[in-house]
């Protein structure tokens, strides 16, 4: 088993575990001979730990965020029916109040002593010291609440609903006092309430809906007294502490800000190129683009708008020129690539905020920084690549944010953090000696890291195309000679470098990026596959091309994922979707095809083999998979399935056979397999 991240589609493993021991003298070459593993990989791997796991985290999207009063608690609810406590200065949890459904309404009384949830057909009160349930009532009139706020006095409950109507309740008994019908959309379509809060005094509720935008309502009689120019799709809408100013997230046509006496546009907050600017009336810059957001709101002075966008970002702005003061980055987004932010918050004091995302996390940021409050053991992005070194004891993490961490894999503790990439990090690979560690970005190059001190040995500039698409070594035992600390890196022409960033070959380039390299054993030979659907061999010693197969064909729309060597050094095995084929290394004669369809409903994406051959661990596509497989080589059967819970991008064994490293979307490591084994 070598060091490098294996990246292959699970078509590979069939073939795959005969790659890593050689054939059985009783079996024809390339054919698994059938002995399947000597232990069992369900007890084997049946403890999961998780690496860097952010503390503030729902179980399912956050949906809500609310601070206490006095700023010392914030509060967060999600999908997965549960209200959460922290201490807004530690992000220690501090309590659970299970409510049981969906919770899309959260407020927090004004003394700070309670707070109310709202499920889809209930609404209960919590005390927030004990987390007893101190009220539960049905919501009103069979509706199902999407919004919460406290009156003033807190006495009374606001409540928005899915089907077009306010609700004021008694927040004792339940009871409606006032139930408000908001008007329809055009041609009579039923419109629902995104966001309600009281005015200061009392007297007015301050809401929006979809199709009507915000509107300010007369509590004791439901009279509307002011209508903000509607626009399409408001998802969300807050007023400044005096009623004054309101902003409103739209879609369609972005962020507006009105003068809510006067019921007219003010404002519009927009991205040029460069920077966001504010424009007036119907002036508008050139270039200006709207932000697409799902939550806002005003900081205590009326002076900066937080806005949540729909690429994973908090941004946040002067209102009065539209100066963008901060973009806070951190929140990663969902296996299917959406970035919302349903909610933000902002501290009583105004200095930092809160935010909600779907991506099942709770942010607290310092605003003077635009850093997190709480630090985090771990990345603020999702992962895209890990990697474990030679001797089972350290595993490699990176991806979304740009930083590389180095785990203990005995005790979980993170050892170092390698902080200088300024994209995200696509793969790593150990050296064969696991002294050294290379990393590859996006758009930045490569670097080459001291493992044992954490320092930046090399940097090494961009070798031909802004897309790395893989990194390997030679696998172990390294070559002998200087060929042991070269390693090839997948640019659109892949390119041969030692540790010192010198050049020894630029191979041909193929018709598309890279996708997959791999080094045969001894160094001197290499294979790659790119999205021109080919597999090309390349003579190291000459950069000279050996031959090219075609592994795909030209009607079929997917292209090769991964290649890897066998050990003995005799054939290759190339991964295609749910396809995978295995080739002679001297000739490129295609031995067999192996079709991965019945074991998969869609198109696989990560696999590596254990040690020993009998069996690999594969997951579905990147981005999509809670769970990973083990598989029997020779058979093909589902051996165990380690539930991971969460979505994840890449995966390695340790060369020991110990543990089962996944990098994980949410920015956390899984790591399968009892330390003390």
């Amino acid at each position: 088993m070598t060091a490098t991240v294996v990246r292959k589609s699970l078509a590979a493993a069939l073939a795959a575990a005969a790659l890593a021991v050689g054939p059985s003298p009783a079996t024809d070459a390339g054919e698994p001979s059938g002995e399947g593993p000597k232990t069992d990989p369900a007890a084997r791997y049946a403890q999961r730990r998780v690496l860097g796991s952010t503390r503030l985290k729902h179980g399912g999207a956050a949906l809500r965020v609310a601070y206490t009063p006095d700023g010392k608690h914030c509060l967060s609810s999600g999908s997965d029916g549960l209200v959460k406590v922290w201490d807004a200065r530690t992000g220690d949890l501090v309590r659970e109040l299970r409510h049981g459904d969906i919770i899309r309404g959260l407020a927090v009384s004004p003394d700070g002593e309670r707070c109310a949830a709202s499920g889809s057909e209930r609404i209960a009160v919590y005390r927030l010291a004990t987390g007893e349930r101190l009220r539960a009532f049905a919501a009103p009139a069979g509706a199902s609440p999407t919004s919460l706020a406290f009156s003033p006095d807190g006495a009374r409950l606001a409540c928005g609903t899915y089907e077009g109507t306010l609700h004021v309740l008694d927040e004792a008994t339940g009871e409606a006092i006032r139930t408000i019908a908001l008007p329809p959309g055009q041609g009579g379509q039923k419109t629902w309430a995104r966001s309600v809060a009281f005015s200061a005094d009392g007297t007015k509720l301050f809401a929006s809906d979809l199709f009507n935008g915000a509107c300010v309502y007369r509590v004791s009689d439901g009279e509307r007294l002011a209508a903000l120019p509607s626009q399409a799709f408001v998802q969300d809408a807050a007023f400044t502490p005096d009623g004054g100013r309101c902003v409103t997230a739209s879609e369609s046509v972005g962020l507006h800000i009105f003068d809510v006496a006067e019921g007219r546009r003010i404002g519009r907050l927009t991205t040029p190129a460069p920077g966001s600017s504010l424009t007036i009336g119907d002036e508008a810059f050139d270039g200006a683009r709207p932000i697409k957001a799902h939550a806002v709101a005003w900081s205590p002075d009326g002076r900066l708008v937080l806005v949540g966008d729909d690429e994973a970002r908090l941004r946040l702005f002067e209102a009065a020129g539209g100066r963008e003061v901060a973009t806070l980055v951190g929140h990663a987004r969902t296996s299917s690539g959406e970035g919302e932010i349903p909610d933000v918050a902002f501290a009583p004091d105004g200095k930092s905020c809160a935010s909600a995302s779907s991506d099942g996390t709770v942010r607290l940021w310092d605003l003077e920084t635009g850093l997190p409050l709480v630090r985090i053991d771990g990345h603020t992005g999702g992962l895209k690549a890990v990697a474990v070194s030679p001797d089972s004891r350290t595993c490699a993490s990176a991806g979304a944010d740009g930083t590389i961490r180095l785990w203990d894999l005995a005790t979980g503790d993170p050892v170092r953090v390698l902080r200088r990439h300024e994209s995200p990090v696509r793969a790593l690979a150990f050296s064969p000696d696991g002294k050294a560690l290379v990393s590859v970005s996006w758009d930045d190059g490569v670097r080459v890291w001291d493992v044992a001190t954490g320092k930046l040995a090399r940097a090494i500039a961009d070798k031909g195309s802004w897309f790395v698409g893989d990194v390997a070594f030679a696998p172990v035992p390294a070559p002998a000679g200087p060929a042991g600390d070269r390693f090839l890196v997948g640019y659109a022409r892949p390119v041969l470098l030692d540790l010192e960033g010198k050049e020894h070959a630029r191979l041909e380039g193929p018709a598309g990026s890279v996708t997959g390299v791999a080094i045969a054993p001894g160094g001197k030979r290499a294979v790659v596959v790119s999205e021109d659907k080919t597999a090309r061999a390349f003579d190291l010693e000459t950069g000279k091309e050996l031959y090219r197969v075609a592994v795909v064909k030209e009607d079929e729309r997917f292209y090769p994922t991964s290649v890897s060597i066998s050990q003995d050094g005799r054939r290759f095995l190339v991964a295609c979707c749910f396809r995978s084929q295995l080739h002679d290394l001297e000739t490129g004669k295609l031995i067999r095809a192996y079709d991965e369809k019945p074991h998969h409903e869609q198109a696989a994406g990560r696999v590596v083999v254990l040690p020993g051959g009998a069996a690999f661990a594969g997951a579905d596509t990147p981005g999509t998979a809670t769970g990973i497989g083990i598989f029997d080589v020779a058979t093909g059967k589902l051996l165990a399935r380690l539930e991971n819970g969460v979505p994840c991008n890449d995966l390695a064994v340790s060369p020991d056979g110990r543990f089962v490293v996944v990098a994980n979307r949410d920015s956390t490591v899984s790591v399968f397999g009892a330390p003390g084994e």
